[in-house]
C-alpha cells in the first residue's frame, strides 16, 4: 500500500510536469506556427510579383502575334511552378473567348490571384519617310494567375510535427530528469517520514524519526527535529493525560460525579458538597444476626447488597441540582447510615420522611431479593431505624479530608434501630422491620402512616432519647417482603 501510494505521487508528478509543460510548448508553438505561415504567404506573394513581372511582356507578345500554341506551351511552362495553381487569359484584342490553364491542384486553406494587364508596344509606319518613330501601346488583354498555399501549408505542417516531437521528446527526457532529483531529494524523505507515522506507536516512548542519505536537504532535516519534537511533547502530554484519566478513574469510586466534574473545572474539594447545617432523616440500616450467620455466601449477598443499597440511594441523582434520593453516610460493620433531605436535596413536593420510609420499605425487599440470588440457605432479615433532626456537614481541616456528616438524628437512628430487640422480645417474633421516631412518624403522609403501629415505651427508653415516650414500627414476618402502598421513586 505504501509503494502504491508513492508510485501514484511519483505518476502525479510526472503527469502535472508533462502537462504544464506540453501547455506552455502548445501556446508558443501556435505563436511560432502561424507567425512562419504569415512569412510564407508574403514570401510567395513577393514570388507572385516576381511572376507577374517576368511573364506580363512575353505574354503580350504571344497574344499579339496570334499564335495559340506557343501562348500554351508559354503558358504550361509557367504552370510548372508548383506555387502556380491556374493561368487565366482574357483576349480582347482578337475577340477571343477566355483562355485557362491549370494543374488541378485544389488549395489547402487559401488563394490568391494575381492580375495585370497584358499590352504591346510597337511602332509606326512614319520610319519610312524619315520620320521620327513614334511607339504605340496596346491593350491586349487581362492575365489572372492563381497562387495556391499548398507548400507553405505543407512546410507549416512538416514543422507542427518536427516540433511537437522534438518538444515532447524534451519534455518526457526534462520530467524524468526533474523527477529523479526530486525522488532523490524530496519522495526518498517523504517515504521515511511515512513509515514512521504509520509504524508509530505511542507504547514505544522515544521513537525517533531519522531519514536515511548522505545529503539529507536542511529543509527536511529541520522538518525532522520538529517533528521528533512535536511528537515528544506529544508523549508527555499523552503521558499526562493518561496518568490524569487514571486518577479520575480512581477518584470515581470515592467521589460523586459533579465533585469529579467541579474539581474538573478548578474548584476546590470543600467548595463540591454542601457545608454547613440543614434538616435531614437518618436512616440506619443493619442485617438480622449477621453474626450467627456462617454461610458461605455471606460476604457476596452482603457486598452486593450495599451495591444494590446504593444504587435505590442514587435514584433521581441530579448532579446539577444535588438532588438524590440519600446520601450514604458510611458502611458500618454489617449495615449502614444514609441520610434524606441533606445533603443531597429532595424534588420539590417529596417529603424527606416519606423518601427515606419508602427507602427503607426498598431495603427489606432487596434483602430478602439479594439474599435468594446468592443462593442463601437461610432467609436474610434487616432492622431500620429511622429519625429525624438537624445535620451538620463539614470537612475535617486535616488530611486526608473526608467529608462527613455529625448530628443527634444518626446517632438516634442507630438507637432506634437497636430497640429491634426489645420488640422482638415483646411480641416474640422474628424477622424484618422499621422503626421510626415519633417526630418521622407525625410528618408522614396519611398512607404511609397506616403501614406502622404505635409502641408505648412507657417503662422502656430509647439510649439517647430519654424524653422519647412512644416510637412506630412496621413488621415482617419471616419470608415477608416489605409491600408498602408507596414505592421509592425510580431514576427516569
Amino acid at each position: 500500500m505504501k509503494r502504491l501510494r508513492l508510485v501514484r505521487l511519483e505518476r502525479r508528478l510526472v503527469i502535472s510536469m508533462v502537462v504544464a509543460s506540453s501547455l506552455v510548448t502548445a501556446v508558443l508553438t501556435i505563436v511560432s506556427i502561424f507567425a512562419d505561415y504569415r512569412s510564407g504567404m508574403a514570401r510567395q506573394k513577393t514570388t507572385a510579383t516576381s511572376v507577374q513581372n517576368s511573364i506580363a511582356r512575353p505574354l503580350a507578345s504571344l497574344l499579339h502575334s496570334g499564335d495559340e500554341g506557343l501562348i500554351g506551351i508559354y503558358a504550361r511552362s509557367v504552370l510548372a511552378n508548383p506555387e502556380v495553381l491556374c493561368i487565366e487569359v482574357d483576349d480582347t484584342y482578337s475577340n477571343q473567348p477566355t483562355k485557362q490553364w491549370c494543374n488541378g491542384v485544389k488549395p489547402i486553406f487559401t488563394r490568391f490571384t494575381v492580375q495585370f494587364p497584358l499590352e504591346f508596344r510597337g511602332f509606326d509606319d512614319a520610319l519610312n519617310n524619315g520620320a521620327t518613330a513614334n511607339s504605340k501601346t496596346e491593350h491586349l488583354g487581362t492575365a489572372r494567375i492563381t497562387f495556391s498555399d499548398r507548400y507553405v501549408v505543407d512546410g507549416v505542417r512538416t514543422r507542427i510535427f518536427t516540433f511537437f516531437a522534438t518538444q515532447a521528446l524534451k519534455t518526457f527526457i526534462v520530467s524524468l530528469f526533474i523527477l529523479a532529483i526530486i525522488r532523490s531529494l524530496v519522495m526518498q524523505h517523504l517515504s521515511s517520514i511515512f513509515n514512521y507515522f504509520r509504524h508509530y506507536s505511542g507504547r514505544y516512548k522515544g521513537q525517533q524519526l531519522t531519514l536515511s542519505g548522505k545529503n539529507v536537504p536542511p529543509e527536511f532535516d529541520l522538518l525532522a527535529r520538529s517533528i521528533n519534537q512535536m511528537v515528544g511533547s506529544q508523549e508527555q502530554v499523552i503521558a499526562v493525560a493518561a496518568e490524569r484519566e487514571h486518577s479520575y478513574n480512581q477518584l470515581a469510586k470515592v467521589f460523586y460525579p459533579h465533585q469529579l466534574e467541579r474539581m474538573r473545572e478548578g474548584h476546590s474539594l470543600e467548595s463540591t458538597m454542601p457545608v454547613g447545617r440543614a434538616q435531614g432523616t437518618v436512616v440506619a440500616f443493619d442485617i438480622v444476626g449477621s453474626s450467627r450467620y456462617q454461610g458461605p455466601h455471606f460476604k457476596e449477598f452482603f457486598h452486593r447488597l450495599v451495591s444494590t443499597s446504593n444504587d435505590a440511594m442514587m435514584a433521581n441523582y441530579d448532579p446539577a441540582t444535588l438532588c438524590a434520593t440519600a446520601y450514604r453516610v458510611k458502611v458500618m460493620g454489617d449495615g449502614f447510615l444514609c441520610s434524606v433531605g441533606y445533603p443531597f436535596k429532595q424534588p420539590v413536593g417529596k417529603s424527606p420522611q416519606d423518601v427515606a420510609v419508602s427507602l427503607a420499605q426498598t431495603l427489606v425487599n432487596l434483602t430478602v431479593q439479594v439474599g435468594e440470588l446468592c443462593g442463601l440457605t437461610e432467609v436474610m432479615h434487616c432492622g431500620v431505624g429511622i429519625a429525624m433532626g438537624e445535620i451538620e456537614t463539614f470537612f475535617p481541616d486535616s488530611n486526608p479530608s473526608e467529608y462527613d456528616l455529625f448530628g443527634t438524628p444518626l446517632v438516634h437512628a442507630v438507637r432506634y434501630e437497636s430497640t429491634r430487640r426489645l420488640l422482638f422480645k415483646e411480641f416474640g417474633k422474628s424477622g424484618s422491620i422499621i422503626i421510626l421516631q415519633a417526630s418521622v412518624f407525625d410528618c408522614l403522609s396519611p398512607e404511609l402512616k397506616r403501614d406502622f403501629q404505635r409502641f408505648e415505651l412507657k417503662n422502656w427508653k430509647v439510649r439517647d432519647d430519654q424524653t422519647a415516650s412512644c416510637l412506630y414500627y412496621q413488621f415482617f414476618p419471616a419470608s415477608a417482603k416489605a409491600f408498602g402502598s408507596h414505592e421509592l421513586p425510580t431514576s427516569a
